[in-house]
């Protein structure tokens, strides 16, 4: 039986056993194969005929595998946890690939580069992603949700007027707090345009506007019922005009993506700032018109 003591002869001449030795299944175990030894230690955690090789490490002595609730809980647990390493794992590449990518570009972020950042084998990239474009869109959907978190916040019951002066002011800012973050949007949306068969540029930026149109939007909701019973319909004061809002955020959305390619090349924000206020006006103007 596998793990069973043995007891070589004692010295000649001695009548009495030598010390129990487990042999080469015992202590020369110790630390190979599960890690544990505790067959070598402790023999009433020797492998048990009901269990394959090395399931001592899992499954108690005595206990019979497939015995029914236990292991099917078992199973549920041990799938849970690697779902969310394998999320957690998933989630570090991609925070590693915005970094890499923000220092180096797309060009030179190297599955190998990334990997190092992560601090992961180059094998954990393959295992998580399809392949380096399924990488990228991950990236892109990551970072395109930290820029639009600056909405967030938006105040939205102050009319359409102070929302659109809002979302400006926040955009630009988010902007200019993460501009690393929008060198790498600015990559990916390259990168979307040359692999259009894999990511259509339009699909990030049309997240980007509903973003930008549902908080005018719940502005213009939460305007007072009564102001609006005189208003003309589709009126920032009377029920919402949905084509009217688009092209409202669509104005500020590209307005401010206009300012942040002015400063990519300037990195002058005393140039930049005045253009936001003068589109913060432009875009207040039209909210007004709509009244």
């Amino acid at each position: 039986m596998v793990g069973t003591p043995r007891s070589p002869p004692g010295p000649v001449g001695s009548s009495h056993p030598a010390a129990p030795s487990w042999g080469r299944r015992g202590a020369d175990r110790v630390g190979v194969g599960c890690g544990t030894g505790v067959d070598a230690v402790h023999p009433v955690h020797r492998i048990h005929p009901d269990q394959r090789p090395h399931d001592h490490c899992r499954v108690p002595p005595g206990r019979r595998l497939g015995s029914g609730d236990d292991e099917r809980t078992s199973r549920e647990r041990v799938r849970a946890v690697a779902y969310v390493w394998v999320e957690d794992r998933r989630r570090a590449i991609v925070e590693a690939a915005i970094a890499v990518i923000g220092e180096v570009g797309l060009a030179k972020a190297t599955t190998r580069r990334i990997a190092e950042r992560a601090e992961a084998p180059q094998s954990a990239i393959n295992y998580s992603f399809a392949n380096k474009a399924a990488m990228v869109e991950a990236v892109f959907d990551e970072t395109t949700a930290l820029m639009l978190s600056a909405l967030d916040d938006v105040p939205t019951d102050g009319g359409l007027v102070a929302t659109v002066r809002a979302v400006i002011e926040a955009l630009w800012e988010e902007t200019m707090r993460r501009w690393p973050l929008e060198r790498v949007n600015a990559e990916l949306a390259g990168w979307a345009v040359l692999h259009s068969e894999q990511r259509s540029p339009h699909l990030w930026y049309d997240r980007y506007l509903d973003a930008v149109r549902s908080r005018l939007a719940e502005a213009v909701d939460a305007e007072p019922a009564d102001a609006g019973t005189s208003a003309a319909p589709g009126s920032a004061t009377g029920s919402a005009d949905p084509v009217a809002l688009a092209d409202l955020a669509r104005f500020i959305c590209l307005g401010v993506d206009g300012i942040s390619s002015h400063y990519s090349l300037t990195e002058d924000r005393g140039l930049c700032d005045p253009q936001v206020e003068l589109l913060a006006r432009a875009a207040c103007a039209l909210a007004e018109s709509r009244a």
